[in-house]
C-alpha cells in the first residue's frame, strides 16, 4: 500500500494576517511610547518654594538673614522674585530692605539650595523701635522654560526674636 499525501492549501492571508497584526501592534507600541514621553515632558512642571525660615551654619549658629529656596522637578524660569523686609507697628509699615530680580533661570538640584542673603540684617534689626515687629514678604513668579503656564509662590512671615527664626503668617501657591 502506498502512503497518502494530503496537501491542505490555505489562502495566503491566513498566514500573513497574524504577522501583519503583530507588526501593527509593534508600531502602535512605539508610537505610544514616544507620545507618552512627550506628554510627560510637557506635563512636568517646576515647583519653587522657600525651603526654610532660617539657615544654620556649621557651628550651629542660626542666620535668619539668608532666604533658602528650592526648585524641584524641572528647570524654572523666574520671571519675578521679590524680597521685602519691613517693620510693622499697627497700620504703619517701615521698609528696611527691598530687592527684586527678573528673568533668571534656575535648575533643580537635590544637593543644593538657592540662597538670597540680606547682608545688613543685623544693623537693620538694631534700628527697630519699641512695639515694632519685623516681617518679611517673599514672592516668586515662575514658569517652565517654554513659558506655557505661569506659577506663583508667596510667603509672609513674622520674625520671632526669642526663638531667632521666622514664623509663617501665610503661604500661597498657584
Amino acid at each position: 500500500m502506498e502512503p497518502f499525501k494530503v496537501i491542505i492549501e490555505t489562502p495566503w492571508y491566513t498566514q500573513w494576517i497574524p504577522i501583519l497584526i503583530a507588526l501593527l501592534a509593534l508600531f502602535i507600541s512605539i508610537y505610544s511610547i514616544r507620545l507618552s514621553r512627550k506628554q510627560f515632558i510637557d506635563a512636568s512642571r517646576p515647583f519653587v518654594w522657600f525651603a526654610q525660615n532660617f539657615y544654620r551654619l556649621e557651628d550651629g549658629k542660626i542666620q535668619p538673614n539668608i532666604v533658602l529656596w528650592r526648585i524641584t522637578n524641572a528647570p524654572a524660569k523666574i520671571s519675578y522674585a521679590k524680597y521685602r523686609f519691613y517693620f510693622k507697628s499697627g497700620n504703619e509699615v517701615r521698609d528696611i530692605h527691598n530687592y527684586e530680580e527678573n528673568d533668571v533661570v534656575r535648575f533643580p538640584d537635590e544637593k543644593s539650595q538657592h540662597r538670597y542673603n540680606f547682608e545688613k540684617f543685623e544693623q537693620s534689626v538694631m534700628s527697630r523701635k519699641l512695639g515694632e515687629e519685623l516681617e518679611r514678604y517673599l514672592r516668586v513668579e515662575y514658569s517652565e522654560l517654554s513659558e506655557n503656564k505661569k506659577y506663583m509662590y508667596e510667603s509672609h512671615c513674622k520674625y520671632d526674636f526669642p526663638a531667632n527664626l521666622w514664623r509663617i503668617i501665610s503661604e500661597k501657591a498657584t
